[in-house]
């Protein structure tokens, strides 16, 4: 299945565009998060709005997952960030596998002791 859509501009690192079919953001960071290299820092949502911010690090850099305009974008912090780097979170978007009820429990549980905002500490 196509989720992902890269959108490139010039002179500007591609975004990670998702499907306006796929409604759920924390299901979708849950399946990031079966990547190795990648470690979620903050996460902010409301369960009355559409708001919703993830910032994560994969292979060290850091990216932001955030609903815009009812639009979930994935894009890159780092304007030194290799593009490969985008793809490849393209690419594990695209072989997107089931997010089950108890991987989702597990993750709110674990979403629910995150901050809002990451630590500087954290910057990657």
């Amino acid at each position: 299945m196509k989720l992902a859509r890269l959108r490139k501009r010039p002179n500007t690192l591609p975004v990670i565009e998702i499907a306006d079919e796929f409604l759920f953001a924390s299901t979708l960071l849950v399946h990031l998060e079966r990547l190795p290299d990648v470690v979620l820092l903050a996460k902010r949502s409301w369960a009355m709005s559409d708001t919703f911010e993830a910032i994560f690090t994969f292979r060290g850099l850091r990216f932001a997952m955030e609903l815009r305009y009812g639009c979930l974008m994935i894009f890159a912090k780092d304007p030194a960030t290799p593009c490969d780097y985008i793809e490849a979170l393209a690419a594990h978007i695209d072989n997107y596998q089931t997010v089950w009820p108890a991987q989702m429990l597990w993750a709110f549980a674990r979403y629910f002791f995150l901050p809002f905002r990451p630590d500087s500490e954290h910057t990657a």
